[in-house]
C-alpha cells in the first residue's frame, strides 16, 4: 500500500513538476543566463510542491504501459512551453517599442553588451526590458504568471490533448497585439522625429551651406532623452496593463 502512495505522489509530482518546470525556465526574468540554473530547478521544485495538492485533483490516473506516460508528459511541456512563450512574447511590446525609439531618436548607436540576450544591442532597449523586468516582480505580476499555470489545468487538462489550432492561433494574436502595442508605445517618437527631420529638410533649404547633419544630430538626441523622461512612466505603466491583461484569459473566473 505504502508503495502503491509513493508512487502515485512521485508520478503526480512529475506531471506538476514537467508543466510549471518549463514555465519558470522561460518566464521573464527568470529566463536569463545570468540566473544560475540550480536557482531555477529549485524553485520550480519548491512551486511544484506547494502547487501539487491544489491541482491533483485534476490529475489523471497513473498510465499503465511507459509510451502513454511519455506522452502525458510530452503533453504537460507542450503547455508548459506555450504559457512560456506567452509570456515572452508580451514583453515582446516594450522591445519593439525600444527598438522603434532608438532608430527614430539617434540613440540606437549606443550599444552596449545585454546580459539577457548575451548580444551587443542598443541601449535603451535593454534599459526599457530591464525597467520592465524590475516592475513586473516589484507589483507582482510574476504571480499573475504562476497563478495563470494553476488555473491553466482547468483549460488544459491533462491527457486532454493538445490544442494545436487553439495555440497556434493564441500565439500569433498576442505577437501581433504585441507589435501594435510596441508600436503604439513609440508613437511620440515617430511623431517628433518625423517634425525634426522636416525642421532639417527646411532648414537646409534656407541655409544650403551648413551641415545640417552636423548641427542637427545633438539636438536630436537632446531633445528625445527629454522626450523619453517623460513618456517613460506612462508607457511602463500601460506595459504593465497590458501584461496583466495578456495573462487574464488564462486565469479561472473569479
Amino acid at each position: 500500500m505504502l508503495d502503491e502512495l509513493l508512487s502515485l505522489d512521485v508520478y503526480r509530482f512529475l506531471l506538476v513538476f514537467t508543466r510549471l518546470g518549463v514555465v519558470v525556465q522561460m518566464i521573464p526574468g527568470m529566463s536569463a543566463p545570468y540566473v544560475l540554473p540550480q536557482f531555477r530547478l529549485a524553485l520550480a521544485l519548491a512551486i511544484s510542491l506547494l502547487v501539487l495538492p491544489v491541482v491533483a485533483p485534476t490529475l489523471p490516473p497513473q498510465p499503465e504501459n511507459a509510451t502513454a506516460l511519455f506522452l502525458l508528459i510530452a503533453g504537460e511541456a507542450a503547455v508548459g512551453v506555450f504559457l512560456g512563450l506567452i509570456s515572452q512574447l508580451l514583453m515582446t511590446a516594450i522591445n519593439f517599442a525600444g527598438a522603434i525609439i532608438g532608430f527614430t531618436s539617434g540613440m540606437a548607436n549606443a550599444t552596449v553588451f545585454d546580459p539577457i540576450s548575451e548580444e551587443q544591442g542598443a541601449m535603451v532597449i535593454g534599459f526599457m526590458g530591464n525597467v520592465a523586468v524590475l516592475l513586473i516582480f516589484t507589483t507582482g505580476l510574476h504571480g499573475l504568471i504562476l497563478g495563470a499555470v494553476v488555473d491553466s489545468y482547468t483549460l488544459f487538462k491533462p491527457g486532454g490533448g493538445i490544442m494545436i489550432g487553439d495555440m497556434s492561433k493564441s500565439l500569433v494574436s498576442t505577437l501581433d497585439h504585441s507589435f501594435l502595442i510596441g508600436a503604439q508605445f513609440a508613437s511620440p517618437f515617430i511623431l517628433g522625429s518625423m517634425v525634426f527631420q522636416m525642421g532639417l529638410g527646411v532648414m537646409s533649404r534656407l541655409m544650403p551651406a551648413m551641415n545640417v547633419l552636423f548641427v542637427g544630430l545633438p539636438f536630436q538626441l537632446l531633445l528625445s532623452f527629454a522626450l523619453f523622461v517623460i513618456v517613460l512612466p506612462p508607457i511602463m505603466q500601460a506595459f504593465l496593463v497590458f501584461f496583466r491583461d495578456g495573462l487574464t484569459p488564462f486565469l479561472a473566473p473569479g
